[in-house]
């Protein structure tokens, strides 16, 4: 069972992971001029680099997204172990002494599904503790790879969280009878497909 759960989340990570690898070198080629994107939420680069660390004064927009797409380029792919960046840039202070007494804190997103196969396919893993905290490990590099890295690029690159937050002010518009007609309507529906199914 510990193996199951450890190559399903595996998979997770493989597959968030790829999507994360696009947007990451689509920021690389933007940096570089190959891509001809602007960059949209330069305010949102700035303060991320500076919260990796990144010095950000006198620095250009195209050579800090350059930058900061190295960083997270390399907690994706790197092979041998080092600091996990995003982790140590974003996570809480108290998770990462949590994280590090356990020793769950990953190489990179591909290491941990590199391992995560090797352990669970050849077989040379039956300790589930073990197995368990491979699991563990692929849950951070899928949350900060995944999907941390993965928003940080479209948010800088699309200006996607400026939509979010506009999206949020249009949803308080709505009246209460709607949303109370809305959620109603929904109850409804779903009893009558209830029924229809016990009675099939």
């Amino acid at each position: 069972m510990a193996r199951n759960l450890l190559r399903s989340a595996a998979a997770g990570v493989a597959q968030h992971g790829a999507h994360a690898r696009e947007i990451l070198i689509s920021m690389k080629a933007v940096a570089e001029g190959r891509l001809p994107l602007p960059i949209l939420g330069e305010k949102k680069l700035r303060a991320v680099c500076q919260a990796f660390g990144i010095g950000t004064r006198g620095q250009s927009s195209a050579r800090l997204l350059g930058k900061l797409a190295d960083v997270l380029l390399a907690d994706l792919s790197r092979a041998l172990p080092e600091d996990y960046k995003t982790i140590r840039a974003l996570a809480p202070k108290e998770r990462q002494e949590v994280w590090d007494k356990l020793d769950i804190v990953p190489i990179s997103a591909y290491q941990e599904v590199f391992d995560a196969y090797h352990r669970t396919g050849v077989g040379t893993d039956g300790d589930y503790r073990s197995i368990l905290k491979a699991f563990l490990r692929c849950g951070l590099a899928f949350c900060f790879t995944g999907v941390v890295a993965s928003n940080i690029g479209t948010d800088v690159l699309f200006y996607a969280y400026d939509y979010r937050h506009s999206n949020i002010k249009d949803t308080e518009k709505l009246a209460r009878k709607i949303v109370t007609r809305a959620i109603e309507s929904f109850a409804a529906r779903r009893c009558r497909v209830r029924r229809r199914w016990k009675s099939s």
